[in-house]
């Protein structure tokens, strides 16, 4: 477990500011509590492409303040991305935000055959780089046994038509 001390700012940053710039959760059960993670660089042009990848069981975002894009040219196309392998994946009380115009953020989370997921009172809201796309998705291998509980979802996409969307697994699309 990687746990962040102190409240607000005054907790640890964790800044992704080149384009390379990556951490894999990739050994089982990894948690990060109470970290601001800066995925959308230090302000300086740079597209960072995939900051995060999970892709093991029993891994867990808690209480983390996710920034993915900082202006219009700083920011993460995916900043989360899971594979296949992160069944068990956790969630919980994170603030997922990007304050750019949405041309570099694909979607925020991307959630691939993601079983006995829990997202759990967490806010996601930013702009995506096309109205149809959502802030949160589910795509190519369906994830299983999902539950999404009281969490809030907003594209500030103009003329967005989806904030969680699937995309070839069967889930609805919920916009």
């Amino acid at each position: 477990r990687v746990i962040g001390m102190g409240q607000g700012a005054g907790r640890p940053t964790f800044t992704w500011d080149t384009a390379g710039a990556s951490v894999l959760l990739n050994v089982a059960n990894v948690s990060l509590e109470n970290l601001i993670l800066n995925m959308g660089g230090d302000g300086t042009a740079s597209t960072i492409t995939d900051p995060v990848t999970i892709s093991a069981a029993g891994c867990s975002l808690i209480d983390c303040d996710i920034q993915t894009e900082v202006d219009a040219d700083s920011g993460s196309a995916v900043a989360i991305t899971t594979t296949a392998a992160a069944d068990n994946l956790t969630i919980e009380r994170c603030h997922v935000h990007g304050d750019g115009d949405g041309t570099l953020v694909t979607t925020q989370v991307l959630f691939i055959g993601c079983d006995d997921l829990l997202v759990k009172d967490c806010t996601f809201i930013g702009l995506t780089s096309a109205a149809s796309t959502g802030v949160v998705q589910f795509s190519t291998t369906a994830s299983l046994r999902i539950r999404m509980e009281n969490n809030v979802y907003i594209n500030k996409k103009a003329a967005s038509t989806a904030a969680v969307q699937s995309i070839g697994n069967g889930l609805a699309n919920t916009g």
